[in-house]
C-alpha cells in the first residue's frame, strides 16, 4: 500500500494499492481505468462530508479497482469541505466523488452495489441529478466525459456539450434532474421527487 500524498501533491490522507493510472489536475486527482473514455455517459456522483470521506474513499477506491472504473475526487482537504459546506457554485455541490460508468447496462448495477457499500455514508444533497433509491449518498445524471465547448456569441458564456447520435447537445446542469429526451433513464428504482433541501437529514 502506498500513501497518496507521497505519489501526488495532496493533503488527503488515504492510501493506494498501486502508483499507476493516478492523474493529477489543477483540481482533482483522476484514478483513470484501462478503458479510454467516450464524450459522455452516466456518471454517479457520491456525497460525502468530511468525517465520512476516508471511509467511502476506501470503499469506492476498491470498488472501482474491481470493476475498472474510472473515477475522480477532488485535490485537497480545503476542497472537499467547499464542495460539501458551499464555497463553490450551487449547482455542483455535493459532487465529492465521481464514477464514469462508460456501459448504460451496468449503470443500476453499480448503483444497487454502491448503496449497499456506502449505507452508512451520508453527504448534502446534489441538485443537479437524481438520488438513488433510499440512499443518503448516491446520485446519478448523462452529461460530457471531456470537455467540448461552445460559445453564446450573443451571452459570451460557454457551454459545455456533446455529441450523441450525430446531434450536439448541451450538458445542462440546473436544479432538479435534466435530462435530454433522447436519452432514456436505465435505472427502475429510482426516486423521483425534487430536491427540497441542500442537507439530507441527521448529517
Amino acid at each position: 500500500m502506498y500513501k497518496l500524498n507521497e505519489i501526488v501533491e495532496t493533503n488527503i490522507d488515504v492510501q493506494v494499492k498501486c502508483k499507476r493510472n493516478i492523474e493529477v489536475t489543477d483540481d482533482w486527482i483522476n484514478f483513470s481505468s484501462v478503458k479510454e473514455l467516450p464524450i459522455s455517459g452516466w456518471k454517479i456522483h457520491v456525497s460525502t462530508i468530511p468525517d465520512d470521506f476516508k471511509d467511502a474513499f476506501n470503499k469506492i477506491y476498491e470498488y472501482c479497482l474491481k470493476k475498472d472504473i474510472y473515477f475522480k475526487i477532488p485535490k485537497t482537504n480545503k476542497a472537499i469541505k467547499k464542495i460539501t459546506f458551499g464555497g463553490i457554485p450551487f449547482i455542483q455541490t455535493g459532487k465529492v466523488f465521481t464514477l464514469y460508468i462508460m456501459n448504460p447496462n451496468t449503470l443500476e448495477q453499480h448503483l444497487k452495489t454502491l448503496n449497499k457499500l456506502l449505507k452508512n455514508i451520508k453527504g448534502p444533497i446534489i441538485p443537479s441529478d437524481k438520488k438513488y433509491s433510499d440512499s443518503n449518498c448516491l446520485y446519478y445524471r448523462y452529461g460530457s466525459f471531456k470537455s467540448n465547448y461552445s460559445y453564446d456569441n450573443i451571452s459570451g458564456l460557454k457551454y459545455d456539450y456533446y455529441i450523441y447520435k450525430q446531434q450536439k447537445i448541451l450538458d445542462i446542469r440546473k436544479p432538479n434532474f435534466y435530462k435530454p429526451k433522447l436519452i432514456n433513464d436505465p435505472v427502475s428504482n429510482s426516486n423521483k421527487k425534487d430536491v427540497e433541501n441542500l442537507f439530507v437529514k441527521k448529517i
